[in-house]
């Protein structure tokens, strides 16, 4: 199961391992487990998408499964997403930006679609129902076999082949990049500086679960004694 956190570089792994598995793999979207509750788990071999472990728990597939999922720098991942919103909603485009994108812009952007939506340290509320570090940490250490990190993604691709290879999934031969943002590595300059402080300040459990994950694991952690 790839636990898919939005703008993680999940849709390069969850699209590479579909094309070359027609069948017995399934991609849920958005709504996570709750927009497929038809969907046969004794059939499937491979599921992606946006679900939480929690979710996943409650549906009985907390246990016999490997799980495994990305981190990504919460500000890099954040910007990420108001790229794709700043692509796909013509009103936050033309209206809302026309002006000011990096300002008043990426400000409401912000208000209305991560702190509004409860989308605070969304990458926390992925591993665990608190969305606390420690409760991350623990419910990684106990659940997942591989937590990888954006900036190491062939590193993590390369931990997980051998877990596709247990449950006899096709390797991909090629992991092609979908849905890359467009932002160069400059845009923390575009951003007031205050708002940034306010995004670290209210998002400190998701900066100290990639910190934990890049300085303990040097952006990989992987289970003891899994596959080879």
């Amino acid at each position: 199961i790839f636990n898919h956190i939005p703008k993680t570089a999940g849709s390069t792994f969850n699209h590479a391992v579909l094309g070359t598995n027609k069948g017995g793999g399934h991609l849920v979207g958005p709504g996570g487990l709750a927009s497929a509750p038809h969907l046969d788990f004794d059939s499937t071999r491979f599921l992606g998408g946006h679900i939480t472990y929690p979710d996943a728990a409650r549906s009985g597939l907390d246990s016999g499964n490997v799980h495994v999922s990305i981190l990504r720098n919460p500000l890099e991942r954040i910007v990420s997403n108001f790229e794709m919103a700043y692509r796909d909603n013509r009103v936050l485009r033309e209206e809302v930006c026309s002006i000011d994108k990096w300002g008043f812009g990426f400000r409401v952007f912000y208000e209305r679609f991560i702190v509004d939506a409860g989308l605070v340290n969304i990458q926390c509320k992925y591993f665990s129902t608190n969305a606390k570090f420690y409760d991350s940490v623990v419910s990684i250490d106990k659940n997942f076999h591989l937590v990888g990190s954006v900036g190491k993604f062939d590193d993590f691709v390369a931990a997980a082949l051998p877990y596709l290879d247990q449950e006899n999934i096709v390797r991909p031969k090629l992991f092609p990049i979908k849905n890359k943002s467009s932002h160069g590595e400059d845009y923390a300059s575009l951003i007031d500086r205050n708002l940034i402080e306010r995004i670290e300040n209210q998002n400190t459990e998701d900066f100290n679960l990639w910190n934990w994950v890049n300085t303990r694991h040097d952006g990989l952690y992987l289970k003891s004694g899994g596959a080879s």
